[in-house]
Parts: structure tokens; sequence; C-alpha cells
């Protein structure tokens, strides 16, 4: 039987921000996520289509048919597995009522959409590492300063 080998991730990126505690008035340090972006659907399909030998255009096509499925039977109220990712399903808010006569329809106030993770996920966001960086603000400032002094190096340039 082979062993398995712990597969490496990309650390997750974080900063640290300031909350304040209002019940002690006082300011905490907390690290929050800084997102390295979004990937659309046509992104995961070119980026699955890489690994396989199922066209980019197939495989957009299979995903954009299991969104509309999704979006389908979550409205009905069907629970959704999806595997090694978890669960997604509906859930609702409701305001209670003192006997089940008086609870219908109209104490419904919404319904929402929920994720639990499946074990295996939880198992490997519970091993990932992690690595300090600068907030995304700072981050697209530092980047502008950079373009301006880049900029400014040009203008030099091009008068010498």
């Amino acid at each position: 039987m082979a062993k398995q080998t712990k597969q490496q991730h990309d650390p997750i990126p974080y900063s640290v921000g300031v909350m304040k505690d209002t019940i002690k008035n006082r300011k905490l340090a907390c690290a929050t996520i800084v997102e390295r972006g979004t990937l659309d659907l046509e992104q995961i399909a070119r980026e699955i289509a890489k690994s396989t030998t199922v066209t980019k255009a197939d495989i957009a096509a299979v995903l954009t048919a299991l969104v509309e499925f999704s979006l389908e039977h979550l409205v009905s109220g069907y629970r959704l597995n999806l595997g090694d990712l978890g669960q997604l399903f509906p859930r609702l808010k409701a305001h209670c009522v003192k006997t089940k006569e008086e609870c219908d329809e109209s104490t419904i106030e919404r319904v929402t959409c929920h994720f639990r993770t499946s074990m295996k996920l939880r198992a490997m966001l519970k091993e990932a590492s992690f690595e300090r960086t600068l907030p995304a603000t700072q981050r697209k400032k530092g980047i502008r300063k950079a373009e301006k002094e880049m900029k400014e190096i040009m203008e030099q340039q091009e008068g010498e």
C-alpha cells in the first residue's frame, strides 16, 4: 500500500486589523483573510481542462448545468451533497409563536442558503498554513505608489 503524502497548498494570506470591543471599550488586533481573488466558472473550467482530457467548453457546459440544477433544487427545498466540498442546503428564518396552529407561512421571514463543509475540507483547512501580508487596501495603495514612482522614473529618463 502506497504511503499518502501531504499535498502542499499555497498559504492562506491574512492581515491584521483593529477591531473595537464595544463592551469593554478597547481596541483589539484580529487576523482577517486577504482574499487572493475570485475564480469564475470560465476560469474554473480552464483550470480543470488543463488537468483532464475534457475540453474547456464541455466542462463549462457541465458547470453551468450544475449551477442551474442547484438553483432549481435548492429553491425546491433539496439539500445538495457536493462530495468532498460539503453540502448546500436551504434554511428558514422564522419567528416563533405559542402554538403549532399559529405557525404558518406568515411566520417565515426569509429563506437563506447555507454551506456545511465536508470532513475532508475541514481537515484540510485545519492543516492550512498562513502568511501575513498587508491588508488589501494598503496593497492597492502600494501598487499605485509603485506605479507613480515608475512613471516618474520613466519621465526622468525621457527628459535626459
